[in-house]
């Protein structure tokens, strides 16, 4: 079905640029911008790392996964793109995570 396939690419690919827009403004966070399925993060500039992430993720029931370090840092996670409504979730537990 190309049609339903070119729908969920413009989906993807407009909640991805929604994503890092919506977090760009906080100091220390990286993201590498993706038209896959997920966005890859690095927070170690904010000091946090990205199992801590994934934990405090988990503990308001959304599942990030996280990445081994590297580059001389503990920073990385990813966020698989869902729905709307996951994906400003997750907005929001990222953001209550690395700004407090």
């Amino acid at each position: 079905d190309p049609e339903a396939l070119e729908e969920r690419v413009k989906f993807n690919n407009s909640e991805a640029d929604f994503i890092e827009e919506s977090l760009s403004d906080i100091p220390g966070l990286v993201s590498f911008h993706s038209r896959g399925n997920y966005i890859l993060f690095d927070a170690g500039g904010t000091g946090k790392k990205g199992k801590e992430m994934v934990k405090y993720a988990e503990e308001h029931e959304l599942i990030f996964r996280p990445n081994n370090p590297m580059y001389d840092s503990e920073g990385w996670f990813r966020i698989t793109i869902g729905t709307k409504d996951e994906n400003r979730m997750a907005i929001k537990v990222v953001r209550d995570f690395l700004t407090k």
